[in-house]
């Protein structure tokens, strides 16, 4: 069954990708993108978009993460699929606060926040993304304000988010001269690493 061996594929290379090993998650993708372009499956394009998207952006590959957050919501329009919807308007909030663009950003983020009751753990990687928002837009207490909620929720501490959450802070930190502050920062998300 192609779908099926494509579906495998997809999640294979989440299972990849979460390793770091992008590369690898990619040529899983390659092949999952070839056999959806022969059998059409509107639920797992949306998967496969996100895949692709995490792939490219993680991969710091902006352009390519761009592309793939703009054809997740296509294919919802015909699969239906809200956590895919969900996951594309968090994504692409993440490409526009990379661009600067802090408005299209925050709209996406709102957007996603309002959807959020069907799976709250999505909340974290808004909330960083507010934060990033916050940080470009050198409102920095607010940026800290956000990045502690964060912090504060129940979710597991090496979840991307919260693991993310110490890359916004140090940038915030650094960007305020507050070394010290920044140097315990960098050791605990070390340490929470190891």
């Amino acid at each position: 069954n192609p779908v099926a061996t494509a579906a495998l594929h997809v999640f294979v290379s989440e299972v990849e990708a979460r390793r770091g090993a992008f590369g690898t998650a990619a040529k899983h993708l390659r092949v999952a993108r070839s056999l959806l372009d022969r059998h059409e499956n509107s639920w797992l394009e949306g998967i496969s978009a996100i895949a692709e998207f995490c792939v490219a952006y993680l991969s710091a590959d902006l352009e390519t993460a761009h592309s793939h957050a703009k054809r997740a919501p296509h294919a919802v329009v015909e699969s239906g699929h809200a956590r895919t919807r969900l996951a594309a308007l968090i994504n692409l909030g993440h490409i526009y606060t990379r661009r600067g663009d802090f408005v299209a950003a925050t709209s996406y983020f709102n957007d996603a926040w309002k959807m959020c009751d069907m799976s709250p753990r999505c909340r974290d990687s808004i909330l960083d993304g507010y934060a990033q928002v916050a940080l470009g837009r050198r409102d920095f207490h607010r940026c800290d304000k956000l990045i502690a909620e964060l912090r504060e929720r129940e979710t597991p501490e090496l979840s991307y988010a919260k693991v993310g959450s110490f890359h916004t802070q140090l940038s915030s930190l650094l960007a305020q001269a507050r070394w010290t502050d920044a140097r315990s920062t960098a050791d605990t998300a070390i340490a929470r690493a190891q």
